[in-house]
């Protein structure tokens, strides 16, 4: 059981890490183009962004923790993550984020541009729906107040306490003695 990891395991395990925080970095700017894609704006739900990215990271690092320094607590592996994500961040994001955000301004732009086409095909299409569907009521209400058509029971004529009893679909709709 080694209580102590060599220098070797300590240079790889910290370059892992590095790597690891670059990665993370990447997942990070990703959710921020996603939200920027939904919401069309990169400042709106940025606490919940932040959030999701701070709870997927520390998954990330706890998982990392466990299986690559045995669950040990080791100052070197964070280090290691956070200069791996101010690297990302201060070299590789300013000069991706703005190429990608102009990208998908106009992804966007498109998609609302084909929303509002369906949606117009939608309405034009319930439009013609409900007018043959009101025609259709037109012609179809008057056979359903014929009362006499409908049968509301089996028993036609049973008898209690001297009383015939008709269903409603009789014309009367009264009580009848026998």
């Amino acid at each position: 059981m080694d209580y102590m990891p060599t220098l070797v395991y300590q240079l790889v395990c910290f370059a892992y890490s590095a790597g690891l925080g670059f990665s993370l970095g990447i997942v990070c700017d990703l959710s921020r183009m996603f939200f920027y894609l939904l919401t069309g704006s990169d400042k709106k739900f940025q606490a919940f962004r932040d959030i999701i990215c701070l709870l997927l990271c520390t998954a990330a690092t706890f998982i990392f923790v466990l299986v690559m320094c045995d669950g040990q607590f080791l100052q070197y592996v964070f280090v290691g993550e956070i200069i791996g994500f101010a690297v990302y961040f201060y070299s590789v994001s300013p000069f991706l984020f703005p190429a990608v955000k102009s990208t998908i301004g106009r992804l966007r732009r498109r998609i609302i541009l084909v929303h509002g086409k369906i949606l117009h095909i939608k309405t034009l299409l319930c439009k013609k729906m409900s007018e043959k569907l009101n025609k259709c009521r037109f012609f179809c209400k008057k056979h359903l107040h014929i009362r006499h058509s409908i049968v509301y029971n089996f028993l036609r004529g049973t008898v209690f306490d001297g009383l015939i009893l008709r269903n409603r679909g009789d014309e009367s709709g009264k009580r009848e003695k026998e």
